[in-house]
């Protein structure tokens, strides 16, 4: 009769329950969901709302004429990939990443929400006041969820950047 060892025995479980615990993730992470306008969800960090290369909806971005595009979801300066004339863009993903909502707007190229005509806030979406006064033509207010937020305009490098934020 052959002898069990205990210790290839106690691998073999651990090495199973990694393998159940590792499919669960898999399973429960790998769901797609799909967003509109209309039910549009806060998502947890790295987590995507999208349909397979289809577009979710539109959004304007013209901020002082200026809509600026990032590589990456994060307002690092160095993740500035271009800018462009403000203008109407297709939304193919959103995402929140520490409580700001992106949109990917093309390949590799996403926009904050914040700066859209339809930002949106804990899967909410908000209606923007914006507004500009003569005596600081260089700044564009925009209003929405209680907050204004102040944009500083740089016309010869055409971006603008967030320089308050009043609530």
């Amino acid at each position: 009769m052959r002898k069990i060892n205990i210790k290839n025995v106690v691998v073999i479980v651990v090495a199973l329950a990694g393998l159940f615990m590792l499919n669960d993730l898999i399973v429960n992470n790998s769901k797609p969901v799909q967003a509109s306008v209309r039910n549009a969800k806060t998502v947890k960090k790295n987590q995507v709302l999208s349909r397979k290369n289809k577009v979710l909806f539109t959004v304007k971005v013209n901020i002082g004429g200026h809509a600026v595009l990032h590589i990456v979801p994060s307002f690092r300066v160095d993740s500035i990939i271009e800018t462009k004339n403000g203008g109407t863009f297709k939304v193919y993903q959103v995402i929140t990443i520490a409580g700001q909502t992106w949109y990917k707007v093309g390949k590799k190229r996403w926009v904050p929400s914040r700066d859209t005509n339809k930002p949106m806030k804990d899967g909410k979406m908000f209606t923007v006041q914006t507004y500009t006064y003569s005596d600081t033509p260089d700044k564009v207010y925009r209003t929405f969820d209680g907050f204004t937020y102040v944009y500083q305009i740089d016309n010869d490098k055409q971006r603008y950047e967030v320089t308050g934020i009043f609530g």
